[in-house]
């Protein structure tokens, strides 16, 4: 996660409102923050690959394909699951969306990154 503050905002005296200041997302954030190879973080936006190797995308495609049309229910199937994706941290991840109400999510995800 990128690191925010909470701001207040004059200008010349005048107050202009409170702002949530956004550290900017690089490409070097993943390696900077978490020691992790930039060229190792596929960037998928709208279903079509920004940055990283065409198998993540064609692996990320093939498992939604594959695994929406299973039922998750089955200790089985989950199991697998459970093998490629950390289903406690998605569990939290769409928590917290829906908790703080998201606007743009989950279809888009928010994110800052300038190219």
């Amino acid at each position: 996660m990128p690191d925010s503050q909470l701001v207040v905002l004059f200008l010349n005296g005048e107050y202009l409102g409170a702002y949530l200041l956004i550290e900017n997302i690089e490409k070097s954030f993943t390696e900077t923050n978490y020691l992790i190879p930039s060229n190792n973080v596929p960037m998928i936006k709208e279903g079509q690959l920004e940055e990283g190797p065409q198998e993540e995308l064609d692996n990320f495609i093939f498992f939604g394909k594959t695994y929406s049309k299973k039922d998750v229910s089955d200790d089985k199937v989950y199991e697998e699951i459970n093998n490629v994706i950390d289903v406690d941290s998605m569990i939290e991840h769409f928590g917290l969306g829906i908790y703080i109400a998201t606007s743009d999510w989950p279809q888009r995800n928010e994110r800052s990154m300038e190219k």
